[in-house]
């Protein structure tokens, strides 16, 4: 095996400020030294190479580093913590997964997901708080070498997000477990403490410094790199080679390992209309800068020309306008799916009331905007953008136009799954997988997090600890022979 070189020294990063927590923002350009140990260049083999070091690449990568979570207390839910507590003495993957129940969320895409969030989170789903039921221990036999990867810090894309902005969810259920939000609030890294209501949204700029950071006081450092693009990743023999680029390499390196795990989020390709005119200056495809806070500018004299048009009825549209409308600009909201089938229609009203609210709203037939600007378009399909701003609209069997001073298409996002095979995708970015082990019908493969169905983070934690439990279970081979 060829062991890890030196990083490279740290570099500047884009001058943009600090986000809330103190941590510089923008895309990594260098490696912060202590915090990730790059791949060197040439050929190096290791057992398991992670790709993405968002929530599920870190929760896999501390489970192969050998911890394993364990019941602990008493679960608010009777029937499931007799099941629980009958099987305290083993890690909740050697547990038979209960098929549903009162104390099981209804939300998660697999039974992984619903079992580790109810230990983790008890009674999320309905609004409270309980002390976690969850207590993580570390077996050394159990660690298996590995490699995590990333293009951002770890956190990946929440690195990308609107930094200002608050999250969809409530604050402790962004915790990984190990550490939790006010732990890492009130004795962070660096000496700078911060309060942080975990029962409230924090911004997302907060929640992408604590993943950071996560990384550093887990112990997964050590097999981190960021920076880093896989741009391939084939099958060979009785193996899996994986090739990349990134800051500090003055060539390409590849990785040779047996176990391959996917954990890459949906936040890499924004999906297109393929109109006339989307790829004009006064159109985006992510939140518009100018709804994160960022100070006058460019962005500000579009608001000036004109309201801004957002297209979309998802998570990432509703961001847009509530966002746009705090800030006092008017909003055209332009979707053609029904109000009530929406994804902010589906979410609880108790706990999520202003996207509930804006899916009422989208709902109301309004002649002119409201008092507040908001004017929604109701099966209006947006057809050509031109260069003024003015966009081209079909709704029903009529054609209007409307010009504005922005556009903000947002009708989702799909994973960079280039470096795989051709043909492997399911559907709509969704690998096939086993409900509890998360292999892949290929050899090795495995694929977690929304890859296997599931988008919230406390739902996707739990997919990394199942599937390191499968690769350590299978690791009577040999290890994996150096180039």
């Amino acid at each position: 095996m060829i062991p890890p070189g030196p990083l490279p020294p740290s570099r500047p990063r884009s001058p943009q400020g600090t986000d809330p927590t103190g941590h510089p923002t923008g895309h990594p350009t260098g490696h912060p030294t202590g915090q990730t140990a790059g791949p060197t260049a040439g050929i190096e083999a290791t057992d398991t190479v992670i790709v993405g070091n968002g929530p599920a690449g870190l929760c896999a990568s501390l489970a192969l580093s050998g911890w394993r979570p364990y019941y602990q207390g008493v679960h608010p839910d009777p029937q499931l913590h007799a099941l629980l507590f009958a099987h305290r003495h083993r890690p909740l993957t050697a547990m038979p997964l209960p098929g549903g129940g009162p104390g099981l969320s209804e939300r998660a895409g697999n039974a992984v997901g619903r079992l580790f969030d109810a230990v983790h989170h008890p009674v999320a789903d309905h609004g409270g708080h309980h002390a976690t039921c969850l207590r993580l221990r570390h077996h050394p036999e159990l660690a298996v070498p590995h490699r995590m990867l990333g293009r951002e810090f770890p956190g990946g894309s929440w690195h990308r997000m609107p930094a200002q902005m608050r999250t969809l969810s409530r604050g402790y259920w962004m915790e990984l477990p190990g550490l939790t939000l006010e732990e890492w609030g009130r004795s962070r890294a660096g000496g700078k403490k911060i309060w942080l209501d975990s029962h409230g949204l924090p911004q997302r700029a907060e929640i992408a410094a604590y993943y950071r950071d996560f990384s550093h006081r887990m112990g997964l450092a050590a097999h981190a790199a960021s920076g880093v693009t896989i741009t391939r990743a084939e099958r060979m023999g009785e193996h899996w080679q994986v090739t990349g680029t990134g800051v500090g390499f003055s060539r390409d390196f590849t990785l040779r390992c047996r176990n391959l795990i996917l954990a890459v989020g949906m936040y890499d390709h924004p999906v297109r209309l393929d109109i006339p005119g989307e790829d004009l200056p006064c159109v985006t495809h992510r939140v518009p800068q100018a709804e994160r806070g960022a100070g006058r500018g460019e962005e500000s004299d579009r608001e000036d020309r004109g309201p801004l048009l957002v297209v979309g009825a998802g998570l990432s549209a509703g961001d847009a306008v509530l966002a746009a409308l705090g800030r006092g600009r008017a909003v055209l909201h332009a979707f053609i799916e029904a109000a009530a089938e929406s994804p902010m229609a589906r979410l609880a009203a108790d706990i999520y009331p202003a996207y509930h609210g804006l899916a009422r709203r989208m709902a109301e037939p309004l002649t002119e905007s409201a008092a507040d600007g908001y004017r929604p378009l109701p099966g209006a399909r947006l057809t050509a953008i031109e260069a003024d701003g003015t966009c081209q609209f079909a709704q029903g069997g009529r054609r209007f136009s409307q010009r504005v001073g922005q556009v903000a298409i947002l009708i989702g996002s799909t994973p960079d799954l280039s470096l795989l095979p051709a043909g492997l995708l399911e559907m709509e970015g969704v690998l096939p997988t086993d409900r509890t082990t998360f292999r892949t019908p290929l050899p090795g493969l495995y694929a977690i997090g929304p890859l296997a169905g599931d988008n919230f983070v406390r739902f996707i934690t739990g997919h990394g600890f199942w599937a390191a439990a499968a690769i350590a279970e299978g690791r009577e081979h040999p290890p994996v022979p150096a180039p």
